[in-house]
């Protein structure tokens, strides 16, 4: 994350200044032991594997992403630098 994401990493940091990497762990943990497979509400479709892996993890308006999926085009140089 620290490499990926930068600014998002420097705002968690601030957040947690002397454990940011356990915090960032934890906040990961979490979001994948609150899995439900019939979920109908679609903030409880981020949690589990693949809600982790399409959405993104958030604390305290920090947010980073853990997958970046092919770009259909390259017009956007950002993100397929990303990928």
């Amino acid at each position: 994350m620290q490499e990926t994401q930068p600014k998002e990493w420097q705002k968690f940091t601030k957040l947690y200044p002397s454990h940011a990497a356990a915090k960032f762990l934890e906040r990961v943990a979490s979001q994948l032991n609150k899995v439900d497979p019939n979920a109908a509400d679609g903030t409880l479709r981020t949690f589990g594997t693949l809600g982790v892996l399409r959405h993104t993890i958030k604390d305290r308006g920090a947010r980073f992403k853990l997958c970046q999926f092919e770009p259909e085009h390259d017009l956007n140089p950002d993100t397929l630098r990303m990928y």
